[in-house]
């Protein structure tokens, strides 16, 4: 027989695991301290935002998968490819707008 109830009850028949409490432990938010720094990480010379500069402000940056950033040699050909996907999908959807409102 159905009722509120026992629509979304489980039907599975287990003990809940308490295992993840241990995991999900709140921490005081300061980074650990005693890992030591290798050595060859030298930031002594570093400066922020070296390369900030060098994309405007408008840039949306993206990881590209590798096999995908292997048909590409630079950022022109991947906008380029973009820029001529976008516009087909503009047209499809001009011309599906078009067939709906006839």
């Amino acid at each position: 027989m159905w009722n509120a109830a026992t629509e979304f009850a489980s039907s599975v028949l287990v003990k809940r695991l308490d295992g993840s409490a241990a995991i999900m432990k709140k921490t005081n938010g300061k980074p650990p301290t005693s890992p030591e720094m290798r050595r060859e990480y030298d930031f002594s010379h570093a400066v922020r935002g070296k390369y900030a500069a060098k994309f405007s402000k408008d840039a949306v940056m993206v990881v590209l998968d590798p096999d995908v950033a292997a048909v590409f040699s630079t950022g022109k050909q991947v906008n380029d490819a973009l820029r001529a996907i976008a516009n087909i999908m503009k047209r499809t959807r001009k011309s599906a707008r078009l067939r709906r409102s006839s």
